[in-house]
């Protein structure tokens, strides 16, 4: 038996003089989707906690992190769905770190929780610390689950959660994706958009008080009528915001800082103001995705 203390209680008291003799470090029991940008304030914890506990002084009983897997992948409580790997997608730019992009690592990076601790520290990325991952019994990086609650407000369904990784880019646009209705990344939507069926105006919600384009009735494209399977094959994309971007006509103004923070590149708002397509936007980063590919496999845990 040994003390816990939650990483997140830890990451907040990050401070000088901070002591915390002899405790043992667990992450709490949380459901995540394990994709780059989702920070829903789980990986970037993580690194603060592993950069901290290497900070602390050596003591008799020197804290460790543990980071705890479900026993059984089939479990209500699983911990996360986990976004296989994709050819061509966004890896970060260190130029761009920021709250939703801490490591460089791609948008969909193909890792548990406790692999990426593995990797960070392995990496370099995060200082040496005492880890200890408990793996899950019966898991493979090929088993399916569906969360069976709703990770986040803003995440609903099992389709907004397949569609996350495609539709977050619009964060970094003019152009709403959905936050202020009952889908959000389900459709994404703007006033000026033209020759467009389907329309929606957000309002504020529990998982949104004040939306973008709040109040403003807001034209554009409905996805849920997309079948599951094929909106897990979505993955990472670029195709929804050429979409939006070639419809608007607004050029630079289209795009927002917060664009290069989430594609985690300072180029491809270039390319997509220059017209390129998205799988010429795509294969520009396939060398990156392969060097990762290679670190990748001497942190996996699971087959």
């Amino acid at each position: 038996m040994f003390p816990l203390i939650s990483v997140f209680r830890l990451a907040s008291r990050r401070q000088p003089g901070f002591r915390l003799s002899g405790e043992a470090v667990s992450l709490p029991r949380f459901q995540a989707l394990l994709e780059r940008r989702n920070r829903e304030t789980y990986r970037l914890p993580l690194v603060i906690t592993q950069e901290t506990l290497s900070s602390l002084p050596d003591e008799p009983l020197r804290p460790c992190l543990l980071v705890s897997h479900r026993d059984h992948p089939k479990s209500y409580f699983r911990h996360c769905i986990l976004f296989e790997m994709q050819d061509g997608v966004p890896v970060l730019d260190m130029k761009y770190k920021s709250g939703v992009g801490a490591l460089p690592i791609p948008v969909l990076h193909g890792l548990t929780m406790g692999e990426i601790a593995r990797m960070a520290v392995g990496e370099g990325w995060a200082k040496p610390c005492d880890l200890t991952v408990v793996k899950c019994r019966n898991y493979t990086h090929a088993t399916e689950y569906l969360l069976p609650v709703a990770p986040s407000p803003n995440l609903p369904t099992a389709r907004a959660v397949y569609l996350y990784a495609a539709l977050c880019p619009f964060e970094g646009t003019v152009v709403s994706l959905g936050r202020g209705t009952d889908c959000p990344f389900e459709i994404y939507g703007h006033p000026d958009m033209t020759g467009r069926a389907f329309s929606f105006t957000p309002r504020p919600t529990a998982g949104a008080k004040h939306p973008p384009l709040e109040g403003r009735l807001c034209h554009g494209v409905d996805l849920r009528g997309m079948p599951l399977s094929e909106a897990r094959e979505v993955g990472f994309s670029l195709r929804y915001v050429i979409d939006a971007y070639r419809d608007l006509g607004l050029g630079d103004r289209f795009f927002t800082p917060m664009f290069e923070k989430l594609v985690g590149a300072g180029w491809v708002r270039g390319m997509i103001v220059a017209g390129a397509s998205e799988e010429v936007i795509r294969a520009r980063w396939v060398p990156d995705v392969e060097r990762y590919r290679e670190k990748r496999v001497q942190y996996l845990l699971y087959e």
